[in-house]
């Protein structure tokens, strides 16, 4: 099983480790003294990302799910500086595992991944370009990179706590 992608960038680019960690009036106090408009990925990201090796069952990557309170899993090879080769998400699960009666425990993760390449973005974008991006593609996340090492995750929730 993969692991979380912990300590490979300093944390100085962050304000806080995990803005998921914040209260809801804690969060909405930060954001109320932002520029929206000037707000770049790295202000909303979730970092550190859960992952999961390609070979991982379905049943594994539902438990990391579950473990770490995320609505997906990147697929990713071990090491420090990970490629992104997939991404498998809570619709994939019911729509290609358990609508199907499949064996969670005997279906690999590659088997019902979305494959890479993904759409993915630049650590320094700005959340506008990130907004974008999940419009054109339809899709409601985007793995955020930094010089080509995958840094962490940008949602559609992430975005929408911006405006409310």
């Amino acid at each position: 099983m993969g692991s979380a992608l912990k300590g490979a960038f300093p944390l100085d680019f962050l304000f806080f480790k995990n803005r998921s960690d914040l209260s809801a009036n804690s969060r909405k106090r930060w954001l109320d003294n932002r520029n929206v408009a000037a707000m770049k990925v790295r202000d909303l990201m979730s970092y550190p990302i859960a992952t999961v090796r390609p070979d991982a069952t379905v049943l594994e990557a539902v438990k990391r799910m579950a473990a770490e309170k995320k609505g997906s899993v990147l697929v990713a090879r071990d090491g420090l500086l990970k490629e992104c080769l997939g991404i498998v998400t809570t619709s994939q699960l019911f729509h290609k595992v358990f609508a199907e009666g499949r064996d969670p425990a005997r279906v690999a993760v590659r088997e019902i991944m979305t494959p890479g390449p993904l759409v993915t973005i630049d650590l320094d974008a700005s959340t506008m370009e990130a907004a974008r991006l999940m419009r054109v593609h339809r899709i409601r996340r985007l793995p955020v990179m930094k010089d080509g090492a995958l840094v962490g995750i940008i949602t559609s929730k992430d975005l929408l706590a911006c405006v409310v």
